[in-house]
């Protein structure tokens, strides 16, 4: 049997500072779409708030524990948000005499985009005694990526990029990532990248710090997917 090939989450990595390590999981967050601000665009090209009292566009999220589940069964899609925004789009004729494309009309254009409502919960000591993603599991609702198709990335805080390594203290896109996390759940000083007090000593520091992560990265077992 062929193996399923799991979906890549949309997003991107942005903030991944080598200084600030903390594990930190990726997963699936609940948000009932209809506790979010909602607007309506007029025929004059004006946003309107929504005004719809059915019970169908209720806020799950007022129904307290166990909320998701509610969701889901009504069909809200808690799990995915749709982001909406609205353009002016210029109409264009062909003028019969000349040929030419002539301005016309002008109307508002609604756009829609699904995307993953995508959390990361902190798998750390400091944290919940390294309870979050249980907690977000069973008390949130919140889920795994690969529950919805998706392929899992790096646990680094603020990475997005693909998993290429595992080890003992989780899932990473690089064994630098997987060796800097390990050191920071063990409690392994890692010496800090070279700053502008450190001229002359960048070699002699960097040195330093990679027999370090070599050594974090052993104890962690990382190892290549």
């Amino acid at each position: 049997m062929a193996k399923e090939t799991l979906k890549k989450i949309p997003g991107f990595s942005q903030g991944v500072r080598d200084n600030s390590s903390i594990r930190m999981v990726k997963m699936m967050q609940p948000i009932c779409p209809y506790s979010q601000f909602e607007v309506d665009v007029t025929p004059e090209g004006r946003l309107v708030p929504r005004r719809d009292p059915s019970p169908e566009r209720q806020n799950c999220q007022k129904e307290g524990p166990g909320w998701w589940d509610n969701c889901v069964e009504r069909g809200h899609d808690p799990y995915f948000r749709t982001r909406v925004w609205y353009a002016k789009k210029d109409i264009f004729e062909t003028d019969p005499e000349t040929g030419e494309q002539v301005k016309t009309d002008e109307r508002v254009i609604r756009h829609e985009e699904k995307k993953p409502n995508v959390a990361q919960v902190a798998a750390h000591m400091r944290v919940n005694s390294a309870r979050g993603p249980r907690l977000a599991y069973a008390n949130k609702g919140f889920r795994m990526l690969a529950e919805f198709g998706y392929a899992d990335v790096c646990q680094y805080r603020n990475c997005q990029h693909k998993v290429k390594v595992k080890s003992s203290y989780g899932l990473y896109c690089s064994k630098k990532h997987a060796a800097l996390c390990a050191a920071d759940g063990i409690g392994m000083p890692i010496t800090q990248i070279p700053g502008r007090f450190d001229e002359g000593r960048e070699t002699q520091i960097a040195v330093k710090r990679q027999r370090e992560l070599q050594e974090a990265a052993a104890i962690a077992q990382v190892t290549d997917i």
